[in-house]
């Protein structure tokens, strides 16, 4: 997912990542979205190197056509049966 990729990569710029030789991953699978960050920190023992990665999972948003016309009573003439000079 490219555009997933894009704004995650967004999002640790803006943050000033500590994290350095930094990978996102985003994927789609079914109906939820996985987005996956790697990355090492920066180095302050010697000979410390260690990886962390972090993974967040949610569902996929789904849009979904509003349907057109009318809804139940609306522009009906039983609806407004009632009401009138009175």
């Amino acid at each position: 997912n490219n555009d997933g990729t894009t704004r995650a990569n967004a999002v640790l710029a803006q943050l000033g990542s500590p994290l350095e030789g930094v990978s996102v991953t985003v994927a789609s699978r079914g109906s939820s979205v996985v987005a996956t960050v790697k990355g090492h920190p920066r180095q302050l023992v010697p000979g410390a190197a260690f990886q962390i990665t972090a993974t967040a999972r949610g569902p996929r948003e789904q849009f979904t056509a509003v349907p057109q016309g009318f809804g139940n009573t609306e522009g009906s003439g039983a609806a407004n049966s009632g009401s009138g000079g009175g």
